[in-house]
């Protein structure tokens, strides 16, 4: 049994690691898309604040709890990441 929850949290961190990377590659491509009609600066603050740090954030958690085999980790990373993805909703994407 504690084999089979050793790849379940393994399979978890992986699933992190992708959702982090699935985010980043979201927030640059609708940066990149947004570019002519906002302000560089207020953009470029935003994708780095709201983008590229918490990706990188989850990211690394993802890659420690992978090799520590760590469900609480990966749940920080997932909180980073859904509160990311609200902030980034609320300030930068106006659709």
């Amino acid at each position: 049994m504690m084999r089979h929850q050793a790849a379940g949290r393994r399979y978890l961190a992986g699933f992190v690691i992708v959702a982090a990377v699935a985010y980043l590659v979201a927030t640059s491509v609708i940066s990149a898309m947004a570019w002519r009609d906002t302000y560089p600066l207020w953009l470029v603050t935003n994708w780095f604040a709201l983008g590229l740090v918490p990706s990188a954030a989850a990211i690394a958690l993802g890659i420690r709890a992978r090799s520590a085999d760590s469900v609480g980790l990966c749940v920080l990373a997932l909180v980073i990441l859904v509160i990311a993805l609200a902030l980034w909703q609320l300030f930068v994407v106006s659709f």
